[in-house]
């Protein structure tokens, strides 16, 4: 895995290719199905908190991964990727565990939540394998009807995870 620069070029790569459950998930909490909006969207969003562009070894854009604070103490993480993403989600794992929650901490998150579609295991599955707990399924929240389900973390049931020295 690398690290690429967060450009709108390399945001856009990754959106216009979205592997389907990231794709499905990601537009039914938007107002259209527009990539290119959702890169700008997301390319807005680089100096407000975290942003990553991930690359596979041959440094094609695979996956985005980001949160930023909604207010003190709150935040929401965020990732999508493309059909190579399984090429560096142990990578990006670690990314996660070793840099944006011990980067939360140090801003002093008391909370963070995901909204993630019921339907998207793989992401249900990562959130919980991170330490998320599933609080709640809101239905009929996405823009056809689809059912999300909000997972949190909060400092303590992110215990195990290393912090930042």
């Amino acid at each position: 895995m690398v690290i690429l620069p967060v450009t709108y070029p390399n945001l856009l790569h990754v959106c216009e290719r979205l592997r389907l459950q990231d794709r499905l998930e990601v537009f039914a909490t938007r107002w259209d199905d527009d990539p290119g909006a959702l890169a700008c969207q997301l390319h807005g969003l680089s100096g407000d908190g975290y942003l990553w562009c991930l690359g596979t070894d041959d440094e094609e854009p695979t996956f985005l991964l980001g949160a930023y604070e909604l207010w003190p103490g709150l935040w929401a993480p965020w990732a999508m990727g493309t059909v190579r993403t399984n090429e560096i989600a142990a990578a990006a794992t670690k990314l996660v565990i070793k840099e944006m929650i011990p980067g939360m901490r140090d801003r002093g998150f008391r909370r963070a939540e995901c909204r993630v579609a019921v339907k998207n295991l793989v992401a249900c599955e990562w959130l919980e394998h991170l330490g998320g707990l599933r609080e709640s399924v809101n239905q009929r929240m996405g823009r056809h009807g689809e059912d999300f389900a909000t997972y949190v973390f909060y400092p303590e049931n992110c215990h195990e995870l290393p912090t930042r020295r």
